[in-house]
């Protein structure tokens, strides 16, 4: 099977800390790639954990998913949305449409 048309799962774990506020952050992502037709499906949910000294504590939680299409090597549409949210605050919805040329 070629690696074009190959389900790609991934995942991330990230610790992140500064000194003088104390602030640290814990985030976990998992996402995958599925081929469907003549582009791939893209899916990802992301968690993070923030701890701080100077302000309280918060989590913010992600789910996003979207198609990319190759036109050639080189060149992609996608469309993208993307939900997010933060513990004590509200929730907003992005969406993104484009075309890409790698150099």
């Amino acid at each position: 099977m070629s690696k074009e048309r190959q389900i790609r799962l991934m995942t991330e774990y990230a610790h992140t800390s500064t000194s003088g506020a104390s602030t640290s952050t814990d985030t976990l992502q998992v996402g995958a790639q599925i081929p469907l037709g003549g582009g791939r499906l893209l899916a990802s949910a992301v968690s993070s954990r923030v701890r701080s000294d100077a302000m309280p504590d918060y989590r913010r939680h992600g789910l996003a998913g979207g198609y990319d299409y190759a036109l050639s090597k080189r060149t992609d549409l996608y469309v993208l949305t993307m939900f997010d949210k933060v513990t004590g605050k509200g929730s907003g919805t992005s969406l993104a449409l484009g075309m890409r040329q790698k150099f």
